[in-house]
């Protein structure tokens, strides 16, 4: 089908909501988001397929125990953007991108926790590509209140920047460890603010 915009919610929802594979409309959807539940159940979804066209990607909870799980989506040639909103439920995407499929105009990453919530962006496949007409810089704004954690899993831009900025009184884990493996790896100058 035809479908442009998706978005997945748990409204009004009494019960635990999991999707399986997710199969996307590969020449049409630009666009996917999960909401999590407005009651304290949890949703989540398997596998993305069929993502090649998806410029954009959020991820949001509001209510205690209702969070929201996005699975691994390894088509991330359009991407641009990345949201993740944390509000009292926990809030977590898988992989997104691979080493063939990275998202090369990725310039936006903003991931927000509250209300002691954490809110995890998993490995994320940007900029991995040299191209005569010049590199990506990703944006990323990161923000925690008290008691809330803000989780940047591997970010891998082989050939892009980092523009990075992480406020507010919470906790922020850059890099799932210390690892060579497992953290940042970036191929143009960056910055970072951790204020």
């Amino acid at each position: 089908t035809d479908v442009a915009g998706l978005t997945i919610n748990a409204a009004s929802t009494a019960a635990t909501a999991s999707i399986g594979a997710l199969a996307l409309d590969a020449t049409d959807t630009t666009s996917l988001t999960l909401v999590g539940a407005n009651t304290g159940y949890a949703l989540s979804t398997g596998a993305i397929t069929l993502s090649d066209k998806v410029e954009t990607i959020s991820v949001s909870t509001s209510t205690a125990s209702g969070t929201a799980t996005l699975g691994a989506m390894a088509d991330a040639d359009s991407l641009t953007s990345v949201t993740i909103n944390a509000s009292v439920a926990d809030a977590t995407t898988g992989t997104i991108g691979a080493t063939t499929s990275d998202a090369n105009g990725l310039s936006t990453i903003t991931i927000s926790a509250s209300g002691g919530a954490t809110a995890t962006l998993g490995e994320i496949w940007g900029d991995s590509t040299n191209t005569t007409s010049g590199e990506t810089t990703a944006t990323m704004t990161l923000t925690s209140d008290t008691s809330s954690t803000v989780v940047l899993g591997k970010v891998a831009m082989d050939e892009g920047a980092v523009s990075l900025t992480a406020s507010g009184a919470g906790n922020f884990t850059l890099g799932t460890v210390d690892s060579a493996t497992v953290g940042f790896f970036i191929g143009e100058d960056s910055t970072f603010d951790l204020s």
